[in-house]
């Protein structure tokens, strides 16, 4: 698997275990087909959550540690991508320090994470579908 596959089903991963956290699995009946039933369980979509990030956190820094090593090639697009990942690792981390026993955030700060995580996520999922669409006109034109 190379590192564009390992980075796209680690995100999968990661928005699967990440929507399941909150409680539409069980509502709206995905958990209910075969085999997907653990995403009911909070504890279970916590645990592949967190091991997914550790793994997402290796890859980003082998990324970062290529591109680095390499003939740079810098756009706009990759600086507000990065941007944009900066802020969902950097919130993800919050979340998971508010989480664990090194300290709990007041409760507007704990929501203001969450949903600064969740719009960084939003964010991303935009600025994928926009490449995608660039990329697949730049090839029909």
């Amino acid at each position: 698997m190379n590192r564009k596959n390992a980075w796209a089903a680690l995100v999968a991963v990661l928005a699967l275990t990440g929507f399941a956290q909150m409680p539409i699995m069980k509502r709206y009946h995905i958990a209910d087909l075969p085999g997907l039933g653990w995403l009911a369980d909070y504890s279970a979509t916590s645990a592949v959550h967190y091991a997914a990030a550790a793994l997402f956190l290796l890859l980003a820094g082998w990324t970062v540690t290529v591109w680095l090593a390499g003939p740079r090639r810098a756009t706009p697009g990759l600086y507000l991508r990065a941007g944009v990942y900066l802020a969902v690792i950097v919130t993800g981390l919050m979340h998971v320090a508010h989480n664990t026993v090194w300290g709990a955030l007041p409760p507007v700060a704990a929501q203001t994470v969450v949903l600064a995580h969740l719009g960084g996520i939003m964010a991303l999922f935009v600025l994928t579908m926009a490449r995608l669409a660039l990329r697949r006109r730049i090839r029909r034109d």
